[in-house]
Order: structure tokens, then C-alpha cells, then sequence
């Protein structure tokens, strides 16, 4: 019993340890953004969308109600076989580029961002949805941290799962909830690892002295890892806010996390100091695994290889579990606001013995997929996988 405590106590312990950082980044967020910085400055908001028609109308319909008014609106169909481009054509106060034939999100957005007429631009996804102040909190972040810390890769709100999901999606996004939990806690280093891109606000020079988006399946992962390697940071600001799409069917979800695995893959083969050997990846990662490093060694110390294994099978077990019970209550303080009516206790059990296996699943198959892939030498991306 005694080992078991160690180990438990130690998870409970770096599980406190993470809400504490956490806490404060809560409190430095409070002095950020809320200088007098003059007048705001003209934004481009670019939306790439491939068969976007059942959402492409409420995501426009946020940004041209949003209280940022000094925008312009560059929405790129890349040639959508689902009506998309008649639903464009209908709406004022935006400019479309019709793509002549399939180019993918990053050239898209790559295009469409060289014509862009202003100095920031924003990314946004046809399945995000903004709030009336996303915007305004996101340049008035950007221009504080630009002020005072110089060279800023790009700033990311947190986001929510659109009001009315499943209850799939609902346990997809406490996944994600958990992911943007650990993002703000990176926050304590300056600078975060990745983030979801499904609304990135960048300045245009930045954008175009990386080169723009790689034509990788992963694209914002691997634009992250070329953000650190130029020495830009990268910022989180959880104080504004988006309404972003999960998988409903568990088609689309092993479709998505197949493409996440395959795409991660990449990214820490591309940008492995960045992935693997950063303080933010450190932060997110390293803890339990040197508990776990740590429990396997006494073991082995004190009761030879044979029984290390079976000790460690068993304990490391435990450990799993309750490292998975600290990290998803960590991120239900990120989830709370956006489940509706559905509680975290309603989410845990189904997320620990069903979401967490068949998302590994999925992961696992994407790894095998860039695995293949590298070895034949094909490209990064198909078309057919975004």
C-alpha cells in the first residue's frame, strides 16, 4: 500500500500543481489588453470552405454582426459540389474567391491571404462561429503582447462546442477542452506549443516571412512549428471566444482523429525540438511520465524484472486512471461553460472507457497512416483527407 500511495499522492500533487499554474495565468490575463491602444486597427478575416453549405451562412452571420467593424470579409470555396457557392454569391458585404479547381485549406488560405488588404488577418474555419467581442479581444491582445514582448507569431481565443451537439461531440470536445486546459498552462513559458486552427489572428508579414501554411494535413501544427523556429511566440487568449464543430457520428470522429494522429506524426518528425524536447511540451507531458519512469525503477531496484513488470502493469494502471481523473477534472474548469445541460460527472465515465480507447484507436491508425505514407514517400496531403 505504501507504493501506491507514493504514486497517487504524486498525481494528486502534479494535478494541484496544474491548477495552480493555472490560476496564474488567470491572473496575469488580467493586466493584458486593457491599456488605452488607440484606435483598432482594419483586420481581413479569411474563411476557406469545401461543402460548408449547412453552416457557411451562421458563420458569416457572426463576423458580419460581430461589433469589430473595421474588417473585411474573404471567403475562398474551394470548388464545393454541395451549393456552397450559390449560398456565397447571395450574401453582401463580403468578398469570394471562387477556386478554379481543388487546391486544399493551405493554399487557399495562403492565395487568399496575399491579397488580404490589411496588416492582420484573421483565419477562421466555415464550421467556427464568433462572439459579438472575439475579435476586438484578440487585437487587443495582439497589440499588448506586440508591445511589450515583440515578436508574436499568432493569437488563438478558446473555443467552445457549438450549442446543440451530441452527446459524442460533447465527449470529443472534453478532449479538446482538456487540450486548451494544458494550452494555458504552456502560457506560463510566454508562448504555447499549438493550437487547434480553427481561428488564428496573425499579422500579415509574420504569415508570409514563415512562408505561410505548409500543404501538410496538419497545417496549424506544423505552422506552430515554423512560428518557433523563426523565434516567434505564440499566444492564448482564453478571454475571447468561438463556437467550433465536433464529429456527431463516429464516422467523422475516426475520420478526424485518424487525420490528427497522421498529422501530429508529422508534425513532431518536421518539428521535433518543438513537439518533444520544449519546456511547453515538458509541461504538458513530462510529468507523468517521469512518475512513471520513477515508479518502474524502484520497482525494479526492489523487486528484480519479472516482478517489475507484473507491479508495474498493475500500478501503472492506477496511475493511469487517476492521472486521467485529475487531468479531466483540470480540464472541466475549460469545459464548464459551454456543455449546456449535460454535467462533467455525466461525461467522465463514458470519456475514461469509451472515448479515450476508440480515439486511440483512431490516432493509432493515423501514426500507421504517416508511417506508410514516409515510407513510400507520399506526399503530406491528399485532398480527400481534409
Amino acid at each position: 500500500m505504501l507504493i501506491e500511495t507514493i504514486f497517487l499522492s504524486l498525481t494528486v500533487f502534479v494535478t494541484c500543481v496544474f491548477l495552480g499554474l493555472s490560476y496564474r495565468v488567470d491572473r496575469r490575463l488580467s493586466a493584458v489588453g486593457t491599456e488605452n491602444l488607440g484606435k483598432l486597427p482594419k483586420i481581413s478575416i479569411i474563411i476557406p470552405a469545401h461543402n460548408k453549405a449547412k453552416l457557411i451562412k451562421r458563420c458569416l452571420n457572426s463576423v458580419l454582426n460581430s461589433g469589430y467593424r473595421n474588417k473585411e470579409i474573404v471567403v475562398v470555396d474551394d470548388c464545393s459540389t454541395d451549393g456552397t457557392d450559390k449560398i456565397l454569391n447571395k450574401i453582401k458585404g463580403i468578398r469570394v474567391i471562387h477556386n478554379k479547381k481543388r487546391l486544399g485549406k493551405s493554399q487557399s488560405l495562403n492565395n487568399a491571404a496575399k491579397k488580404a488588404t490589411s496588416a492582420l488577418i484573421l483565419f477562421l474555419d466555415a464550421d467556427t462561429f464568433i462572439g459579438n467581442d472575439t475579435i476586438g479581444k484578440l487585437v487587443s491582445s495582439y497589440m499588448y503582447y506586440h508591445k511589450k514582448e515583440g515578436k508574436i507569431g499568432f493569437i488563438s481565443p478558446k473555443y467552445n462546442i457549438i450549442k446543440g451537439q451530441n452527446f459524442l461531440a460533447k465527449l470529443a470536445y472534453m478532449e479538446q477542452a482538456i487540450h486548451q486546459f494544458l494550452i494555458k498552462v504552456q502560457m506560463n513559458f510566454d508562448s504555447i506549443l499549438a493550437i487547434r486552427g480553427c481561428c488564428l489572428l496573425v499579422n500579415k508579414k509574420t504569415f508570409s516571412s514563415v512562408g505561410g501554411f505548409s500543404n501538410h494535413i496538419l497545417e496549424d501544427g506544423d505552422f506552430a512549428g515554423k512560428m518557433k523556429k523563426a523565434g516567434y511566440k505564440m499566444k492564448y487568449e482564453p478571454r475571447a471566444s468561438v463556437e467550433t464543430d465536433e464529429p456527431e457520428t463516429l464516422n467523422d470522429f475516426f475520420r478526424t482523429r485518424k487525420r490528427y494522429g497522421k498529422g501530429g506524426f508529422f508534425c513532431v518528425i518536421d518539428h521535433t525540438k518543438h513537439f518533444i524536447f520544449s519546456k511547453q511540451a515538458a509541461l504538458s507531458f513530462y510529468p507523468y511520465l517521469s512518475i512513471s519512469a520513477t515508479f518502474f525503477l524502484f520497482s525494479l531496484i526492489n523487486y528484480g524484472f519479472i516482478q517489475t513488470i507484473l507491479f508495474s502493469a498493475s500500478f501503472l494502471g492506477i496511475l493511469g486512471l487517476v492521472s486521467t481523473i485529475g487531468i479531466f477534472f483540470c480540464g472541466a474548469t475549460t469545459a464548464k461553460d459551454s456543455l449546456e445541460k449535460t454535467s462533467i460527472l455525466a461525461l467522465f465515465l463514458p470519456y475514461v472507457f469509451f472515448y479515450i480507447p476508440f480515439a486511440g484507436i483512431g490516432y493509432l491508425r493515423g501514426v500507421l497512416s504517416g508511417i506508410n505514407d514516409r515510407r513510400k514517400e507520399h506526399g503530406k496531403l491528399k485532398l480527400k483527407e481534409w
